[in-house]
């Protein structure tokens, strides 16, 4: 029998209520968001009703609404907590882009749950990779997309927002391809690393992620910088269930001591002082002396902080706000590179290409600089193409296709890399990279996944750790050979 998990939701919401209010009469803000950010972890804390174990079919679940409540809801309870002032022009108690957002919360939520209603197991790839194909794919996949993502980001980009492109259109392509492969790469490597534990690999993982964090800093790309430890963490979640403590808190202090450091480089050194990319990697140590050195200052001229940096409410704000007044709907036209997605460049060298991060700063006049881009979010975005419709549709099937996916591959009925690598692209660039654009995203995820199901085909060959049968009977072979062995009838009875 189920636990009935109705009074610990109860009890986790009256709690938060009971917060916020106290928070609200304690602080000097004038305008707290008291009722939509009650609503929204009320939405954002759901999971726990549905979710058993860490790795079931629910996992995305609660992953993506930990994602969704720090994209709409953490940067107003932080202002809540720390009491300082006005961080919204909003005056109502729920204005109608907050509707928004919680309608395309609980449109999400339903898709989700109908699509993971799912009773047996999948059968869907439950053959692993033999241990040594994980090891050398994993790092031949990193160190391909490794140098692609340097070539393009230190040799063919100037800095943040400046690109220069002298390569052929073949070059092009096989650089994108290519940059498709370091999170894939990693993901391999770190699942090899998670169900092996051993000296090596611990010491190969530490070393890709301090090189991410490299890569990221003389780039001026913290999602990137980020990489390494977010994959660690997403991997164990998914393959043990639980968080691995060491690399939650070197993320936590990522969060509070480095990042700060990011900002500053990108406003002193590389905005400032105007240094490029590669000259970051030329002088690589002064630019780090002097991004610590100016910290405080950028953190003094209000240089976004990580919760600031990972809001897109605002961005949803202005598009409901201003959309049909003034500023056109878009009817779809932002989708359109995504019809296209599976047609190489090669073979159709003028398809259609839409920046929708610099589309909407120049649509809404956000900053005079046109190759600013600006964050709609997947929500903001479909809002802008339908209105009210697309916003709440648009979440509804993106609840409909994580649960399909999780309950595809549901690691807590088999365990295999190919499940590991669809979920963790999957959390990326459809949960993580929630606030981008779509056609790019969904693009990027779907050739990743197909190139997966791919690699799948040809060097899966062993049975699954398995923890319950992906198929009756498969669950005693996956753990002991021996019970899998044909039973005669027992001739003494």
């Amino acid at each position: 029998m189920k636990p009935n998990r109705w009074p610990l939701y109860g009890l986790l919401n009256v709690a938060f209520v009971f917060y916020i209010a106290a928070a609200s009469g304690i602080g000097s803000n004038a305008n707290p968001r008291l009722l939509f950010l009650a609503l929204l972890f009320a939405i954002c804390s759901s999971p726990v009703l549905v979710l058993r174990k860490a790795n079931d079919r629910f996992a995305m679940y609660a992953i993506f609404c930990a994602i969704y409540f720090l994209s709409f809801g953490v940067l107003d309870l932080v202002a809540l907590t720390a009491g300082s002032g006005d961080l919204s022009t909003l005056s109502d108690p729920l204005s109608a882009p907050e509707v928004l957002i919680i309608l395309g919360g609980v449109a999400f939520a339903l898709g989700y749950q109908l699509a993971a209603r799912r009773r047996q197991p999948s059968a869907f790839v439950v053959r692993d990779w033999p241990r040594i194909t994980l090891l050398t794919v994993g790092l031949a996949l990193w160190a391909a997309g490794t140098y692609a993502t340097w070539y393009w980001n230190i040799r063919l980009t100037v800095r943040s927002g400046q690109f220069t492109n002298n390569t052929g259109g073949a070059v092009t392509a096989m650089l994108v391809l290519g940059r498709y492969a370091q999170p894939m790469g990693l993901l391999v490597v770190a699942y090899a690393y998670t169900v092996s534990r051993s000296v090596l690999l611990t010491a190969i993982m530490i070393g890709l992620a301090v090189f991410q964090v490299y890569l990221g800093f003389v780039s001026d790309t913290k999602g990137g910088a980020m990489l390494g430890g977010i994959v660690v963490i997403v991997t164990s979640l998914l393959v043990k269930g639980k968080i691995p403590m060491g690399w939650a808190v070197v993320g936590v202090l990522y969060v509070f001591l480095v990042f700060p450091v990011f900002q500053a480089h990108r406003m002193y050194v590389v905005g400032e002082r105007g240094l490029s990319n590669a000259m970051s990697v030329d002088n690589f140590a002064k630019a780090v002396e002097v991004s610590i050195a100016t910290q405080k200052l950028a953190a003094s001229e209000h240089a976004q902080s990580f919760f600031e940096r990972s809001s897109v409410k605002g961005a949803v704000e202005m598009i409901v706000n201003k959309t049909g007044h003034g500023v056109s709907y878009q009817n779809g036209y932002t989708l359109i590179p995504l019809a296209t997605a599976l047609i190489p460049r090669l073979i159709w060298p003028d398809k259609l290409d839409v920046e929708t991060g610099e589309l909407v700063n120049t649509e809404f006049h956000v900053t005079g600089e046109r190759v600013t881009y600006i964050s709609p979010s997947f929500l903001g975005e479909m809002y802008w193409n339908f209105g009210w419709a697309g916003g709440i549709l648009g979440m509804l099937t993106l609840g409909l296709l994580l649960g399909w996916i999780n309950s595809l591959c549901d690691l807590s009925a088999a365990t295999t890399v190919t499940r590991v690598l669809i979920l963790g692209i999957t959390i990326l660039q459809l949960g993580v990279r929630f606030e981008a654009s779509i056609a790019t995203e969904y693009s990027v995820w779907l050739r990743s996944v197909l190139g997966i199901l791919l690699m799948h085909w040809v060097f899966a060959r062993r049975s699954p750790a398995s923890r319950r049968a992906a198929a009756p009977g498969a669950a005693a072979t996956a753990r002991d050979p021996v019970l899998a062995l044909t039973k005669f009838p027992n001739l003494l009875r």
